[in-house]
């Protein structure tokens, strides 16, 4: 077989391997006063928008949604005052296919000072607002909405509690979770007997099943544990689950993950038998059968909680938060990520202790299509800027390499995150409130863009053939079909990630190499 020497560019014309990104900037920070920032999204042509809540003085707070296009430039500002002219706000936010956005939360409705309701709002990329939707449950109490998701038909699907419940002179908090139809229709609302609890997380999978996770009261009421279950499309029960850690005492549940396969992961936090939260990470099966429970106690006997986790297309998952570094300080706190594989098995754990080793609290978390994992959180910056809390936000890629770190710190005082997004081209965004003065706080959002650094490979390969491979260090070129050289050839050729899988990442033309 002919041999062939050949010297190519590539500049970052396709999907590559994740160290390629090798540089961050941060290419803008926008700033909003009097808003405070609750969730964030990215549409698919690089606009960001900002769900959130604005001070109004007399009449309380307004949901507010703002749309920045990709420069960072605001493009509109939408708000919605409930009928009660009080206290609304937003907890969160998503997207749908075409480009719409769902915001929840709640609405006063008065004239009761404690008479919320759920409200659901769809806005067009212009911000006008399609339909509002109220869900108020018999009791005129407090109702809140708290997770969000839209399936690809365009239906929304919102979680939250109700506080009709009475247990005598008490009344206490069930689960609701509500279908709306595109045009706002309530589909349908149902309600799960959980003594005293909330869902705190919702996912969507491609058949419109719905999962919901949270906090409820054990069956033993010696605390809270918690209860998972799964809704068909029309809202019929498929299956509960429940998890009480060892402790039996005070357990919730803070996110949800789906796999492709229909595997459901939770994570949030649970007492152990010290007396002392874990992290406690839970796999069941499409059927609500528990596959595995990993718990992790970090590296003193103190509270460690997990706030979020995220799945990947091989079922590896994600799971990062918080804990305690010094025995009898509750206050000094890292992030801490784990990897677990399909199995359970933890294939590394990582700490992250900011520049003022002091408390370090995550916030959210969010992955990107090579499984690149991006984490945002609060952490107290140097004693020398005055120890005021920062945005930090981090990227491991999915080997547990730190492969960059960003601070944000408006005035040396009070920035903390509440959300990460990461879009297509793997750019990230974070949104959070940020004091510019003692007097003068409001959200900032910053979008970081990832550099692709060109590089060169060099190498001596046989004529290509069908099925015949070379190697660059880590990584694989494999040459498929039957090619004859010749001055027409064209060049076909994929990279071979080092999990299962190929990726397709160009074309080599003539001109793009030489022999």
């Amino acid at each position: 077989m002919k041999l062939l020497n050949f010297v190519f560019l590539i500049i970052g014309l396709c999907i590559i391997n994740s160290e390629s990104f090798a540089q961050v900037d941060q290419d803008w920070a926008t700033r909003t006063d009097s808003v405070s920032a609750m969730d964030i999204a990215v549409d698919k042509t690089g606009n960001v928008y900002l769900a959130g809540n604005i001070y109004r003085g007399t009449s309380g707070f307004n949901i507010c949604l703002i749309k920045y296009d990709a420069t960072g430039n605001q493009q509109w500002m939408t708000e919605y005052n409930g009928i009660g002219d009080g206290l609304d706000g937003s907890t969160a936010m998503a997207l749908d296919t075409s480009g719409n956005i769902f915001v929840t939360g709640y609405s006063f409705r008065g004239p009761a000072s404690t008479n919320d309701e759920i409200v659901t709002i769809k806005f067009n990329p212009s911000g006008d607002i399609f339909w509002v939707s109220h869900y108020n449950s018999e009791g005129s109490r407090i109702d809140r909405a708290f997770a969000l998701a839209v399936d690809s038909s365009g239906n929304a699907y919102v979680g939250g509690y109700i506080n009709n419940v009475s247990y005598g002179n008490v009344y206490g908090n069930d689960y609701i979770t509500i279908k709306y139809g595109p045009d706002g229709t309530q589909l349908w609302a149902t309600q799960l007997y959980v003594g005293d609890g909330s869902v705190n997380a919702l996912a969507v999978d491609s058949k419109g099943d719905v999962y919901v996770t949270g906090i409820g009261y054990n069956l033993s009421a010696t605390g809270h544990e918690y209860i998972t279950a799964k809704y068909n499309s029309n809202g019929d029960s498929l299956w509960v689950s429940r998890y009480s850690g060892p402790g039996n005492e005070s357990d919730g549940a803070k996110s949800i993950a789906l796999d492709h396969r229909g595997n459901v992961y939770i994570t949030g936090y649970s007492i152990g038998s010290s007396g002392f939260s874990d992290y406690a990470t839970i796999k069941y099966n499409e059927a609500g059968v528990e596959q595995w429970v990993r718990r992790f106690d970090g590296p003193v006997n103190e509270d460690d909680k997990a706030i979020g986790i995220v799945a990947d297309k091989n079922q590896n998952v994600y799971v990062t938060g918080e804990v305690g570094v010094v025995a009898g300080t509750s206050y000094l706190k890292d992030f801490a990520t784990i990897k677990y594989n399909s199995d359970g098995d933890s294939i590394w754990v990582k700490y992250y202790n900011g520049t003022g080793y002091s408390a370090d609290f995550p916030v959210d978390i969010a992955i990107d299509t090579s499984s690149n994992i991006y984490i945002t959180g609060v952490s107290v910056g140097p004693w020398e800027t005055g120890g005021a809390y920062d945005y930090a936000t981090i990227k491991y890629n999915s080997n547990g390499d730190l492969l960059w770190e960003q601070r944000y710190n408006a005035a040396n005082l009070m920035d903390s995150p509440v959300a990460v997004a990461v879009d297509k081209s793997g750019n990230v965004y974070v949104t959070g409130i940020s004091e510019a003065s003692y007097t003068s706080t409001g959200s900032v959002t910053i979008k970081y863009s990832q550099s692709l650094i060109p590089f060169a490979m060099k190498a001596e390969l046989p004529a290509p053939g069908s099925g015949s491979k070379t190697t660059f260090g880590d990584t694989h070129l494999t040459f498929i079909g039957d090619i004859t050289i010749s001055d027409s050839v064209t060049v076909y050729y994929y990279l071979v990630p080092a999990e299962p899988g190929e990726l397709p990442i160009g074309i080599i033309r003539i001109g793009d190499y030489y022999w």
